[in-house]
C-alpha cells in the first residue's frame, strides 16, 4: 500500500520529528536496535516495490522484535498508542476535522498534501479531542496528531 508521507518522516513519543527511521529497505527497518525501538514508532521505507514509501508502526510495546512491525494503511485513521493519532484525508475538503482524541488541547500536528510535502497551516482547536484544518481549496492527505 502506498504512503502519502514523505520519506523523512518519523513520529517518536514525546519527541520531535527527524529522520532517524527513514530507511531504504525493510532490511535497513529491521536492523534498528531493539535498544532504540518503542511502541508507537514509526519507520518510513522508502523501496518497498510501491511508488511511494511505505509506512511501519509498532503498535504492541510488548513486541518490538521484526514481527511486530504493522504496515499503517492509507485510507483510515490509525492510533499507534495514547500519545499519537494519525488522520488521513482521502476526500478532498475545503475543511478537515479530526477527531484525534488526545484529551490533549493543543497536540504538536504535522500535516502533508497528498504528495508527501509538509505543509504550514493554520489549526483550529476546537476541543481537547477535536481540531479543524481549513484550506483554501479542497485537499487531501495526512496529519500526524502527537502529546509532548
Amino acid at each position: 500500500m502506498a504512503s502519502v508521507f514523505p520519506s523523512s518522516v518519523i513520529v517518536s513519543i514525546n519527541r520531535h520529528m527527524d529522520d532517524k527511521s527513514n530507511k531504504l529497505t525493510i532490511t535497513e527497518r529491521d536492523s534498528i536496535p531493539l535498544s532504540q525501538r518503542y511502541k508507537g514508532m514509526v519507520c518510513v521505507v522508502q523501496n518497498t516495490g510501491t511508488t511511494l514509501p511505505q509506512i511501519f508502526g509498532l503498535p504492541d510495546g510488548n513486541n518490538l522484535t521484526n514481527s511486530g512491525w504493522v504496515e499503517i494503511p492509507i485510507g483510515g485513521d490509525i492510533d499507534l498508542s495514547d500519545n499519537i493519532y494519525i488522520h488521513t484525508q482521502n476526500t478532498a475538503e475545503l475543511s478537515w476535522v479530526v477527531p484525534h482524541n488526545l484529551d490533549f488541547r493543543r497536540p504538536a500536528v504535522d500535516i502533508f498534501d497528498k504528495d508527501g510535502n509538509k505543509v504550514l497551516i493554520e489549526i483550529q482547536y476546537t476541543s481537547v479531542n477535536i481540531a479543524t484544518i481549513n484550506w483554501t481549496k479542497p485537499m487531501t492527505g495526512s496529519a500526524i496528531f502527537r502529546k509532548y
